[in-house]
């Protein structure tokens, strides 16, 4: 994979391997994001174990983890394949030896997979760090992509290893910046539309084809059977969960609009009384969040809460791919092709580039470059009002408030009255002062323009947007 961004994991991972003693690093995140070549990056110049669990038996794991730290201890050789160490702790206490002197890294990737095989693995560490490994110089690094198990295994206050850990890193998917990096030949609007498609997974990036418009890669790297892109939500829910089909049916769901858990329950079959449990599970992997009116002051009790998915592509794939897999299996690919052809832009205005005008508010004001620092940025709403961008205050009762308009033409004066319209229902209180600003790809009228001059109203155009990036 193309290496690019993560500078500030790789100082974080830099700040710990530069910390006297032994560390034990906690590597989470969901699958995809490329914590494995991000671990690869950061070892390859340091003496090193890069071992990778697999759903094997025990056994077999541990033969496979001790032929490793073989050939870490005799470098040049290669062990008899049937060589073992007759248990994990003599596996453990030998990398503790090869760590007395020097410093030694240790990845142990996809540990939960090993967790599985052989439960007892994070007491057994827990007890061999506090007695031997904690004198060494081992940098041990446990990773892996289900991440409640690695929360609940390695990190909760019940845990085994609970407090022996010197740091922990979440690896979050990347934002759009890194994507434009990426694919620095499509212009602003592909590459919106691109990050609307596959989010911030970077090896869904590498399925694409740079010289190839989005357009054309979706039809080919998307809809087609043969592809990686095609069967990876199936795949990803698999993996991660148990009863898949009732997981697969709420993110259909909520992917094709069904946002509040009456609609949820109803359409994919899951029980209202079950649904909380399953929505916890999917918000714990972070493949759904629970999004409520920014002006909620208490949001986790706020009954006015929607339900969406926090992964693009998951959105793009039950949205557009999922409906017509009968068809897409057969080959044909028009049906569908049209359904995205005609929805696009709009997917793409309310998928990424509103989420883009919201990151641009949030940025700026703590740049200190709008007249005051939003304590909060979301989007509002109520039966009768959306607004898709604001910005809050509180202390200083003072609001930004945003149109965001994906469209091939250029926005008039009409939006900014609009908006305006609007403010009386999204403001806390009449007294507050409010700001406006409309975000648009196609730019802006003259009208608009001028009045904008002589009103204070901020214009944001994608070229904006792109350069503040």
């Amino acid at each position: 994979m193309k290496f690019i961004n993560r500078e500030r994991e790789l100082a974080d991972l830099a700040d710990l391997w530069q910390r006297p003693g032994a560390q034990l690093v906690i590597v989470y995140g969901r699958r995809r994001t490329g914590k494995t070549t991000l671990l690869a990056h950061f070892v390859q110049d340091k003496p090193h174990l890069f071992w990778v669990a697999n759903r094997f038996p025990a056994p077999t794991l541990l033969g496979d983890l001790s032929r490793a730290i073989y050939r870490l201890e005799h470098p040049g050789a290669s062990p008899s394949s049937d060589f073992t160490y007759p248990d994990w702790e003599m596996a453990f206490r030998s990398l503790g030896r090869l760590a007395q002197e020097r410093r030694v890294a240790v990845v142990l990737d996809e540990f939960p997979y090993a967790v599985e095989a052989e439960s007892a693995l994070p007491s057994l560490l827990q007890r061999l760090w506090d007695h031997e490994l904690k004198q060494t110089q081992l940098f041990l690094v446990l990773c892996g992509s289900h991440i409640g198990m690695m929360e609940r295994e390695l990190m909760t206050y019940r845990a085994p290893l609970y407090g022996r850990r010197s740091g922990q890193l979440l690896i979050r998917p990347m934002d759009w910046t890194a994507l434009r990096q990426f694919f620095p030949r499509w212009n602003p609007v592909q590459q919106v539309t691109a990050y609307a498609v596959l989010g911030g997974i970077p090896s869904y990036w590498e399925q694409f084809e740079p010289a190839h418009t989005v357009e054309a890669n979706i039809r080919e790297r998307i809809l087609r059977p043969n592809n990686l892109l095609y069967l990876e939500p199936l795949f990803l829910v698999y993996e991660e969960l148990r009863e898949p089909r009732n997981y697969l049916g709420i993110l259909h769901a909520i992917a094709q609009g069904h946002r509040q858990m009456r609609d949820i329950a109803a359409v994919s079959g899951v029980p209202r009384s079950n649904l909380p449990r399953y929505l916890e599970i999917l918000r714990d992997l972070h493949l759904v969040e629970r999004r409520v009116p920014v002006t909620e002051r208490h949001p986790e009790r706020s009954r006015r809460g929607l339900y969406a998915l926090s992964d693009n592509y998951l959105n793009f794939y039950f949205r557009f791919v999922a409906p017509y897999r009968e068809d897409l299996e057969q080959g044909y690919v028009d049906r569908a092709w049209q359904a995205i052809d005609q929805q696009l832009n709009a997917f793409v205005g309310t998928t990424a580039f509103e989420d883009l005008c919201r990151q641009w508010v949030n940025r700026r004001g703590r740049r200190g470059h709008l007249p005051f620092v939003p304590e909060q940025v979301g989007s509002y709403w109520d039966r009768q009002t959306q607004v898709d961008v604001v910005g809050l205050n509180w202390s200083q009762q003072t609001a930004l408030l945003g149109e965001v308009r994906w469209t091939l033409r250029p926005l008039g004066v009409q939006a900014l009255d609009e908006l305006r319209a609007k403010s009386s229902a999204v403001l806390p209180a009449p007294d507050w002062h409010v700001h406006y600003a409309l975000f648009s790809r196609s730019g802006f009228t003259e009208q608009l323009t001028a009045q904008a001059d002589s009103e204070n109203v901020w214009l944001v155009g994608l070229e904006d947007i792109v350069e503040d990036g």
